[in-house]
């Protein structure tokens, strides 16, 4: 029960009840009564704060666990990878608050955002000579290193020149998929003739 005082100095014969317990004070009222004793009844409503989730890249996954939460609530979220993707890390963007391997952190007094950061499966093409025909595939995820070929492409000789291989070009990016065309040198082709005449 905590004691009204009225904001004029005329002390209050009122008492006042808070519910929940311990959820909150009462610092003063303006109140003034002529005859007997009064109670008030002050209900402090819970504050929910916003959890917000997203996914970069959007297509990676989807997130579960955001919403409404008092402080001092556990937040759980949930990623869950597309075909393609892995879960990365968590990436807290506003809120100040720290999420835990097992996706878990408390709610504080405000508002919280979190980004759930997913990792590509990439594919790598090499290119045969005809630059239509696949010589190797392979495919890694975004955060290792791009694997390599031992294949070598070849290209049929014509009448003047003689292809020989000379590696792969730097690639073309297109989606997840990284395409490489292979680099000739051209050799000519000398014909001797013999003139016995």
């Amino acid at each position: 029960m905590l004691p009204l005082t009225a904001a004029w100095g005329t002390a209050c014969p009122v008492t006042a009840v808070v519910y929940p317990e311990g959820s909150g004070t009462v610092e003063g009222a303006n109140c003034q009564w002529d005859h007997g004793d009064h109670s008030i009844k002050v209900v402090f409503e819970k504050v929910a704060f916003t959890v917000t989730t997203s996914s970069d890249p959007a297509a990676g996954g989807s997130v579960t666990g955001g919403g409404q939460y008092e402080k001092g609530k556990t937040v759980t979220l949930t990623a869950t990878a597309n075909v393609g993707y892995r879960f990365k890390a968590w990436q807290v963007t506003s809120g100040g608050v720290t999420v835990g391997a097992d996706g878990t952190f408390t709610m504080p007094q405000n508002d919280v955002a979190v980004t759930a950061q997913w990792t590509p499966r990439l594919t790598v093409v090499w290119l045969d000579g005809d630059e239509s025909t696949v010589l190797d595939t392979k495919t890694y995820w975004a955060d290792e290193a791009e694997p390599t070929t031992d294949k070598k492409a070849t290209k049929a000789d014509d009448e003047l020149y003689q292809y020989v291989f000379a590696g792969f070009d730097n690639g073309t990016v297109e989606g997840n998929t990284k395409t490489y065309k292979p680099l000739f040198t051209q050799r000519p082709i000398y014909t001797v003739t013999n003139d016995s005449r």
